[in-house]
């Protein structure tokens, strides 16, 4: 059966969604719409830049001239806006606030920052706006190095309440907070932090049906020729490639999304380029049972080659278990058609 570059297809359009669903938007008075990245806003004028024949262009508008712009992080805050939450802002230059929103409108807000007070912050220059838990199980990492595990029972003015399993409730000047994060209680272990599963997206080779999250990355070798990067789009997008040398390139796009509390299911190909340009890969289905720590995952896909599917699929069946903070153990088996070929001398 034929491939008719349906693949190719496939990864361009997530690609291009999930690139549209994530841009600011400008709609002018005569109805054209711009999906862009504002970086400036000025009284009278307004400079984004957007994709223009495959070039990024930076551009500026008359604000007389547009109907309507929305900012993808004042969207976002609209959506789950909470005056009694606290929020961790992060700004373009890496630079984090942290704070109650008093308020905003489509081009600022207005924090309360826990140590600055009162900061009025242009929206184009938010990278993100996210809402802490206020259950929230959170590791602090302190400036002099010591690090606590707990929960905040309370914000003073310049102080976390923090209460800890292990030494009680403490009074934390915030001037002394290197970094907070949010991590699952779950990963405790006798009173030891263990790190997040960093593998949980794939075994040896094949990938699992747990996607990685947004933002996140790694980067993999092995016995130095084989060399690729993955990178979380979405929550639900990962995209990722690399090069075998010296002989083929490749591309691995998959979408995976969690369909019961143990449970994910996935899609996506393989899809490699050969030095004669060929086109070889495979389109895939997984699906996982388990958690990041301990789960199972059965796989099948179609290899193809250049414009035409293999008839029989490729089965995998991979598993892995955590057994301390720094080992998992690994099972990955493939089982692959072949054709039987009689060969005559002559």
């Amino acid at each position: 059966m034929k491939l008719n570059k349906p693949l190719l297809i496939f990864v361009f359009y997530i690609l291009y969604t999930t690139q549209a669903s994530s841009q600011d938007i400008i709609k002018l008075n005569n109805g054209k719409e711009y999906k862009c990245d504002i970086y400036e806003i000025k009284p009278d004028t307004i400079y984004f830049s957007l994709e223009f024949n495959g070039n990024i262009s930076k551009t500026h508008i008359l604000r007389s001239d547009v109907a309507f712009f929305s900012i993808k992080q004042i969207e976002k805050l609209k959506n789950d806006y909470d005056t009694a939450a606290y929020y961790s802002v992060i700004m373009n230059d890496g630079s984090t606030l942290k704070g109650k929103v008093i308020s905003f409108d489509e081009s600022s807000i207005l924090i309360s920052d826990n140590n600055l007070g009162a900061i009025n912050i242009k929206a184009e220059k938010i990278k993100s706006i996210e809402k802490e838990n206020p259950n929230a199980f959170l590791k602090i990492e302190l400036n002099d190095g010591n690090v606590l595990n707990g929960k905040i029972i309370e914000r003073k003015a310049n102080v976390l309440v923090f209460k800890t399993d292990n030494l009680g409730v403490l009074d934390i000047p915030t001037k002394n907070i290197k970094k907070i994060t949010e991590i699952d209680k779950t990963n405790m272990k006798n009173g030891e932090y263990w790190f997040p599963n960093p593998n949980s997206s794939r075994y040896f080779f094949s990938p699992s049906g747990i996607s990685l999250k947004k933002g996140e990355g790694y980067y993999q070798n092995i016995y130095i020729g084989y060399n690729s990067v993955s990178y979380g789009v979405t929550d639900y997008f990962t995209i990722g490639g690399g090069v075998i040398l010296p002989i083929a390139a490749f591309i691995t796009p998959k979408v995976s999304f969690k369909i019961a509390p143990k449970f994910y299911m996935g899609a996506g190909t393989l899809l490699g380029i050969a030095p004669d340009n060929t086109v070889i890969g495979i389109a895939y289905g997984i699906a996982t049972y388990g958690s990041i720590e301990h789960n199972i995952t059965l796989g099948s896909g179609f290899g193809f080659y250049d414009d035409t599917f293999q008839e029989k699929p490729i089965i995998t069946l991979a598993a892995m278990t955590r057994v301390s903070k720094r080992i998992s153990l690994v099972t990955e088996n493939w089982m692959v058609p072949y054709s039987d070929y009689e060969y005559v001398n002559g």
